[in-house]
């Protein structure tokens, strides 16, 4: 008895030009046992080839009630494939004409190569522009006999893209295990739709680079993958219409959804995205401030272990935005909503009964953070990012109690003491669980870029930058724009990058200088109150009369009690030092190179003379 092994369905295929490098295999189907492959009404040109021998046309051989037929006996190991010239292809949904189809007896099949050998048999290798409608629509539809191969790979390589091209073409093929790639960034009308429906087996999506999207784009695309548990990034911020619709409708694998950057949404955007994934418990924030006609609707319905929903909109009033998108999510949860907004309803079609509201603050860095005193002992959610380097240290003081994620690392101030001729400020690794509200502490990021502070927290009663002192210093926070317009006696800011025609590493605190400013929610170091010099410190070993340094080394001491230096210094032996450009560390210029032991400033460089 027959069974329904490959449906080449595409509506038109046509010639394309392109680059695409190590993509020479054409299009083939690799029997893994006895069986034979059908062709019904083949279109007009389409030509095999099996086991590399020579190139043939497909020709019919028989007929019945679906038409034409062409048949090919197949065994074990067998390797088919396939070449087009832009040949028509029949329509599966052609009613007025009998379809398409490759059918196969009592034989699975492994597909791989390069679709474009259907399109241009001698150049399919560079092809990658499809010009023409439905090009590879339902291609494979309801290929229940296809397999993916374990190392070759299905290659799928246009970048330009047509109306529906891609549609269906993967529709039902229940054994298929591996999504080729799609590389394309810009897209067409309706170019993803169903394409992976019912692919049950399929663990993992591609990647989806596309940044233009067009209506339709990903509709249904991977509705009922059950298989499913991962979602690729979707970094588009421009919506069309439907281009989400549905998209992993019924993935009951899926826990975690891709994060929604979009600002700007378009009528039925994201409906019943994510309706029917009864896994899911993270939901992507929805920042978006203005909706669009039912956009949302059914969007989580039926994702009964959500619990957790942020959505910033401030203008909710089109049509259908909402409408039973959090139907059947649990009895509880938390939803975050833009501070201010009071136009949300209660229930599926707003915020479901029994969840906890809270407001969500926007901070922006460089900014101060009053707009949280508003929120003084109440739980808010804020919203708060900054730029960081990974492992440069950097100060900060936040006004909530934010937990640090792995690799972070955070210190407090300990003291400053005076070593040999340089003064050094230690700051000890803090080890709590989370961070006090309002203390300054110095950072240490582990990746480069932005930090997300963002969370959902207690306000204190009191938004007020704290400080840790110790002895005659203090180290001081600060939630304003702090400006010293002349310079100021004995107030150092950290150095977050080396200034060598200064003698200033990374990783120093400078003495400030006039016309600087501190930006807020860092910190700087403070000797008494900013404004005195070394007239009385005892604990330094100083002789009363002598300035303040113009810097302040850091030593870092870790969880383990190991202690680490940052900021460059050169260790040299005396006999090879440089005699020109010679300074102390408070910036006193030497007239020839020091002969006693300690460290120095060289050409810029911390030295250290042994």
């Amino acid at each position: 008895m027959k069974q329904k092994l490959l449906s080449i369905l595409a509506l038109l295929m046509m010639t394309a030009t392109g680059a695409w490098a190590q993509k020479d295999t054409p299009l083939t189907l690799e029997a893994k046992g006895l069986g034979q492959i059908v062709i019904e009404n083949p279109p007009a040109g389409m030509k095999y080839k099996k086991n590399n021998e020579e190139k043939k046309t497909i020709t019919a051989d028989d007929e019945n009630d679906a038409g034409k037929i062409w048949h090919l006996n197949v065994d074990e190991g067998d390797k088919v494939q396939f070449f087009g010239n832009g040949t028509s292809i029949k329509s599966y949904y052609d009613m007025d004409d009998h379809s398409s189809t490759i059918i196969g007896e009592g034989t699975d099949c492994y597909i791989y190569g390069n679709i474009m050998s259907l399109v241009d048999e001698e150049n399919f290798a560079t092809a990658t522009e499809l010009t023409a409608d439905n090009a590879f629509s339902s291609l494979f539809y309801g290929c229940t006999n296809l397999y993916s191969h374990d190392t070759k790979k299905l290659v799928l390589p246009a970048t330009t893209l047509t109306r529906n091209c891609y549609s269906s073409m993967f529709f039902m093929c229940k054994n298929l295990t591996v999504a080729p790639e799609l590389p394309a960034t810009t897209l067409a009308d309706e170019c993803y739709t169903d394409m992976f429906y019912d692919c049950e087996k399929l663990t993992a999506a591609p990647a989806l680079p596309a940044t233009t999207l067009a209506r339709y784009c990903y509709y249904g695309m991977f509705s009922y993958c059950t298989s499913l548990t991962t979602a690729p990034a979707l970094p588009a911020t421009t919506l069309e219409s439907n281009c989400y619709n549905g998209m992993f409708s019924g993935c009951t694998s899926l826990t975690t959804a891709p994060e929604l950057p979009a600002t700007t949404l378009a009528d039925r955007c994201y409906m019943a995205m994510f309706s029917g994934c009864y896994n899911l418990t993270t939901a992507p924030e929805l920042p978006a401030a203005t909706l669009a006609d039912c956009c949302y609707m059914s969007m989580f319905s039926g994702c009964e272990k959500l619990n957790s929903v942020t959505c910033l909109a401030t203008n909710i009033s089109a049509s259908n935005a909402t409408t039973i998108w959090l139907n059947g999510v649990p009895y509880s949860g938390t939803f975050t909503k833009a501070a201010g907004m009071t136009g949300w309803t209660s229930g599926s079609n707003g915020i479901p009964s029994g969840w906890t509201v809270v407001d969500n603050v926007v901070l922006t860095d460089g900014s101060d953070p009053s707009d949280l005193k508003a929120y003084a002992d109440q739980l808010c959610a804020v919203t708060y990012k900054r730029s960081f380097t990974a492992d440069k240290p950097s100060t900060v003081c936040l006004p909530f109690a934010y937990a640090p994620k792995t690799g972070e690392k955070f210190y407090t101030f300990t003291g400053i003491t005076l070593e040999g001729n340089e003064y050094v400020a230690t700051m000890t690794e803090y080890t709590g669980e989370t961070l006090e509200a309002n203390t300054p502490y110095l950072y240490k990021a582990a990746t480069t870029g932005d930090t997300d502070f963002s969370g959902t927290y207690t306000i204190p009663a009191t938004i007020a930058a704290g400080t840790t002192p110790s002895g005659d210093w203090t180290f001081v926070g600060n939630y304003a724009v702090k400006t010293w317009d002349s310079a100021p006696t004995g107030i150092y800011g950290f150095s977050g990058k080396d200034y060598d025609e200064q003698g200033i590493s990374q990783g120093q605190f400078v003495k400030v200088g006039e016309n600087v400013s501190i930006a807020p929610m860092r910190c700087y170091l403070e000797y008494r109150d900013g404004a005195e010099d070394y007239q009385a410190a005892p604990q330094l070993g100083r002789r009363a009369g002598i300035e303040l340094p113009q810097s302040i080394r850091v030593r870092l001491v870790n969880a383990n009690g190991e202690v680490t230096s940052i900021g460059e210094e050169i260790s040299v032996k005396r006999e090879d030092a440089a005699a020109a450009g010679w300074y102390m560390l408070d910036g006193r210029k030497l007239s020839t190179m020091p002969t006693q032991k300690g460290i120095y400033i060289v050409n810029g460089k911390k030295v250290v003379i042994k």
